[in-house]
C-alpha cells in the first residue's frame, strides 16, 4: 500500500517531498529507483515497535518538514505468532504506539 501511495503522489504534476519510514528499506529503494528523478523520496529506516527510535524519527522529521505536511500512517505488521517488544505485543507497538511516538514531536513542533 505504501509503495502504491508513493507512486500515486509522484505522478502528480507537482509531487510533494516524501519521507517513507520502514523497518526493511529494500522495497522502498526499488520504488525510489523507479520514480522520475525530480521526485524527492527520503527513506528513513525505523522500527516503529521501538518507541524510542520512533520518537527520535519524529523529532528528526519535525526539523525537516514544513508546517502543513501530511503524515500518512501506513505501517502495519501482523506476526504469525505473538511477539512481545518492550513489554507490548509487536502489532500493537507498531500500529498504535509507534505511530503516536512519531506523531507527538511533529504535533509539538506545530507541523
Amino acid at each position: 500500500i505504501g509503495a502504491a501511495l508513493i507512486r500515486s503522489l509522484a505522478a502528480r504534476a507537482t509531487p510533494p517531498r516524501m519521507f517513507a519510514l520502514a523497518l526493511g528499506t529494500a522495497e522502498l529503494k526499488r520504488t525510489r529507483a523507479a520514480l522520475p528523478v525530480h521526485v524527492q523520496l527520503v527513506i528513513v529506516p525505523c522500527d516503529l515497535a521501538d518507541r524510542a527510535a520512533a520518537a527520535r524519527v519524529g523529532t528528526e522529521l519535525a526539523e525537516r518538514v514544513a508546517r502543513g505536511a501530511v503524515l500518512i500512517h501506513n505501517a502495519g505488521v501482523w506476526p504469525a505468532r505473538r511477539e512481545v517488544v518492550g513489554g507490548v505485543e509487536r502489532a500493537y507497538a507498531t500500529q498504535v504506539l509507534g505511530r503516536l511516538a512519531v506523531q507527538a514531536p511533529l504535533l509539538a513542533a506545530g507541523v
